[in-house]
């Protein structure tokens, strides 16, 4: 059986209510479905009560990571799935992913992208499915923006985790995290794995929010993106992981700072402290300082 694990924070009931249906109308597959409440102002009772088979849970606000976590210690299904409350399932996709399960560690899929109204497919580089057995160029899809092999690898949507291999290898949601989170779990979780399987098929739509963490601006965001640094670098350390593709993930996430610092901070001190805090970190110098190779295109398979 397959556990969907839905974390909801103040999601409009609408979209919501999408989301479930989305779900639920897939009536072939045998499945639990997890509705986790991320302590929202929204009261979803009269959407909830809709689905007979839902579990609803109501927690205290303690972040996305805490609820998908919660979701992983507390689903019965052999394999968990996770969906965001305001995104969709594709019609009849369970029951393709069911046909191929066959103990797989993780399973990637195809998405739609809808940005407003506009609906682009995510890629990967071969038409048909297949088992990844180079884990060096999936795990470069990780650190690399445009890579040309696969889209959407970092996110947890669009997958499906065997619950007892997450466990077997303490593999969770970084909870001090509130950016980046899914790219250090689905690293730990590509590393780790043995069985990584690609689906060619669409099963989730995924609905761009340009109000979104990633789409928006916030005082504590250099703190809370040296932490992502950080974190990823010890777990680098921790593994024994030489990875030279992490400096350009470093190298993402200043350029993205730098940006949002040109865009919001309109007082010029308040623009060279933040550059200075960001240029002060060793971390970030030090993979800086290594990026004097160009990126390595002579592994071109994953297959």
């Amino acid at each position: 059986m397959i556990s969907i694990i839905i974390p909801v924070y103040n999601t409009t009931k609408e979209r919501v209510d999408d989301c479930l249906n989305s779900i639920f109308v897939q009536q072939d597959s045998k499945k639990e479905v997890i509705l986790i409440d991320d302590g929202s102002e929204v009261d979803y009772t009269d959407v909830v009560s809709k689905y007979k088979e839902l579990n609803y849970v109501k927690l205290a606000h303690k972040g996305v990571s805490f609820a998908r976590n919660y979701g992983i210690l507390h689903s019965n299904g052999e394999y968990l799935l996770f969906v965001d409350s305001d995104d969709k399932m594709v019609h009849d996709s369970l029951k393709k992913i069911y046909k191929i399960l066959d103990n797989q560690d993780v399973i990637l899929s195809k998405s739609y992208i809808n940005n407003n109204g506009n609906y682009t497919e995510s890629f990967c580089y071969k038409n048909y499915s297949f088992t990844i057995t180079n884990k060096t160029m999936l795990l470069k899809t990780l650190f690399v923006s445009k890579n040309k092999y696969f889209s959407c690898t970092d996110t947890p949507w669009a997958k499906v985790y065997k619950k007892s291999f997450l466990l077997e290898n303490t593999i969770f949601f970084d909870e001090t995290l509130t950016n980046c989170e899914d790219v250090l779990f689905n690293y730990n979780t590509y590393f780790k794995a043995k069985n990584i399987f690609f689906l060619n098929e669409l099963t989730y739509v995924y609905v761009y929010n340009p109000n979104s963490v990633c789409n928006t601006y916030c005082d504590d965001m250099d703190n809370k993106f040296i932490r992502v640094i950080e974190k990823f670098n010890y777990f680098l350390k921790n593994n024994g992981i030489k990875d030279k593709y992490f400096d350009y993930f470093v190298l993402r996430i200043v350029v993205r700072l730098f940006r949002k610092y040109y865009i919001y901070l309109k007082n010029f001190d308040d623009f060279k402290v933040s550059i200075i805090k960001i240029l002060d970190n060793e971390v970030i110098v030090n993979s800086l300082d290594k990026l004097n190779y160009k990126l390595d295109e002579n592994q071109t398979e994953l297959l």
